[in-house]
């Protein structure tokens, strides 16, 4: 079984498909319709397609990391750190352990994989070094005080927090991502993805096995949902996300695939 296949296309419940906009004392002119009179509008409700997220099932497997890292390897792209399977030493290919999430990476290291991942699918890269859009984000050796991730990008890129909570709470009020029982879902030794009970919209590991990365701005990293060693208050959903910089690379932390669907 090749966890990589299994992805849920969530917009219908992260973003309800329709965004409403509220607008007052607006002025219309409405010439094609009525002429050459101007009205003036006292409220206004429009109705605009929003788009939606289609987020990975399961943490990223060194199995899917290692199969990108080696085409983008081969396409211009290069990494600081190969990876981990889990908490186990480095991997030159993959092992028994490659359905473990791929951990001992840095955040850049994880945006150039990313970018590489979206070349790869035919889809345009989200992590740039430039607020224009125009450099992508090739090499993580490459030390820079800023990266820019465009959210309205299709290609796959790494949730915001709120984008985080909402996915790992899926419409609920249970602490832990899917059960108020931590046992449940969560895993405490690292484990291979997908073992514990997954919550309520199918995803997996959202508290436990490994922290997951999470955009914070152009300067600042974060990381939610605790790991196989964290104490049980540190993977409930609402727990203060990871202190961490953009060159943390641990066995604890790894990363979820989101990407922005119009």
């Amino acid at each position: 079984m090749k966890l990589r296949n299994t992805i849920r296309i969530l917009s219908v419940f992260l973003i309800p498909g329709i965004l409403s906009i509220s607008c007052s004392d607006m002025t219309s002119d409405i010439k094609e319709l009525i002429g050459t009179k101007t009205h003036t509008i006292q409220s206004l409700s429009l109705t605009i397609p929003a788009p939606g997220l289609e987020v990975y099932t399961y943490e990223t497997t060194y199995e899917l990391w290692h199969e990108v890292r080696e085409w983008a390897e081969k396409n211009g792209y290069s990494f600081k750190n190969p990876g981990n399977e889990g908490s186990y030493q480095w991997s030159v290919q993959p092992s028994k352990r490659k359905y473990m999430p791929v951990t001992t990476i840095t955040y850049m290291d994880a945006a150039v994989w990313l970018n590489a991942y979206s070349r790869k699918s035919g889809l345009n890269p989200a992590f740039y070094t430039d607020s224009s859009f125009s450099t992508e984000y090739r090499d993580s050796n490459q030390a820079i005080a800023e990266l820019y991730m465009n959210a309205d990008s299709n290609g796959y890129r790494l949730p915001t927090v709120s984008e985080w909570k909402m996915v790992a709470k899926a419409g609920t009020k249970f602490k832990y991502a899917g059960s108020n029982n931590c046992d449940a879902v969560a895993v405490y030794g690292q484990s291979k993805c997908g073992t514990k009970l997954p919550n309520s919209w199918g995803i997996f590991d959202m508290s436990g096995n490994v922290w997951e990365l999470c955009y914070l701005s152009t300067t600042n990293v974060t990381a939610k949902g605790g790991s196989y060693g964290a104490n049980d208050y540190a993977l409930a959903i609402d727990y203060t996300p990871y202190p961490m910089t953009f060159n943390t690379a641990v066995d604890y932390i790894g990363f979820r695939i989101f990407r922005t669907v119009n």
